[in-house]
């Protein structure tokens, strides 16, 4: 297997053109992934950029006011 492998052609927009990807970790680590077969990931709260994952999007206004707005706007329609 060629680990530098390069995919023949990309979209202009992608930043990589690597076949191949790798996830580092240390022997006992990998020992472990081996043995089971498994690979485990960090959860978005460990990584270090919150806008690669979701978050949570606060929008304060008042509820009741937008209720009654929306409605009205229904029964417009």
């Amino acid at each position: 297997m060629d680990f530098d492998a390069k995919l023949p052609e990309i979209p202009s927009h992608w930043n990589n053109d690597r076949l191949h990807f790798f996830k580092y970790m240390p022997v006992s680590t990998a020992k472990i992934v081996l043995r089971n077969r498994t690979l485990r990931w960090s959860t978005s709260q460990v990584l270090n950029d919150p806008f690669d994952m979701r978050f949570q999007m606060a929008v304060n206004c008042n509820a009741d006011a937008l209720r009654s707005s929306v409605i009205d706007n229904l029964w417009q329609v």
